[in-house]
């Protein structure tokens, strides 16, 4: 009789909370968000449910995640822009921050200034293109030395030592991991673009 009389008493509990809060569920958990959820579900003895899978990814903020009926994750997307680099001409960031990653688009050789490519010498084309990560780099709080990845893509792989003297100029050891790329042909008709991968 007093475990179907705690049976009551929680369904009762569970329906206050669905009456006084925003029915929640996603991908990654369910739950209520009420004003009043702390209390309700701390009287009831249970807890919203997250998936175990999911639990590393969730920003808690408050009780059990929630903060005026809805939940923060650490993987929502925060987009990154500056007017230091070059602004998007297409469907794209300049950069997005997922957590403590940021992934920077490719940049070329585009004076933000001006808004007129560097293509020639070769050297000034590249130093144009890493100014501009640099830019992108400090807009979400960082500097090149927090990247872990770049990719470069290159029209002339015989130019690739100015590529080699910049990343030395620009970066401290130990040097971000690299893959390098050479394509028939970029935006812009330039020579070279870089994209690289942060970690704040």
């Amino acid at each position: 009789m007093k475990a179907f009389m705690l049976l009551i008493s929680l369904v009762v509990v569970l329906s206050i909370a669905v009456a006084n809060g925003d029915h929640y569920e996603g991908d990654y958990g369910r739950g209520y968000g009420g004003a009043n959820e702390k209390e309700l579900f701390k009287s009831a003895l249970v807890k919203p449910y997250v998936k175990p899978e999911a639990k590393s990814y969730l920003k808690y903020q408050n009780y059990g995640g929630y903060e005026g009926g809805g939940k923060v994750y650490e993987h929502e997307k925060q987009e990154i822009k500056t007017p230091l680099a070059p602004p998007p001409v297409g469907a794209y960031s300049q950069a997005i921050r997922v957590s403590s990653t940021v992934y920077i688009s490719g940049q070329i050789a585009i004076d933000p200034a001006s808004g007129r490519l560097v293509l020639s010498p070769f050297e000034a084309q590249t130093e144009q293109v890493f100014r501009n990560l640099r830019a992108v780099c400090e807009a979400s709080g960082a500097s090149l030395d927090r990247i872990v990845k770049l990719t470069v893509f290159i029209t002339d792989l015989r130019q690739f030592p100015a590529v080699n003297r910049a990343i030395e100029k620009y970066f401290q050891r130990p040097y971000p991991a690299r893959s390098s790329i050479e394509v028939s042909a970029l935006p812009r008709g330039v020579g070279l673009e870089v994209e690289a991968i942060l970690q704040l």
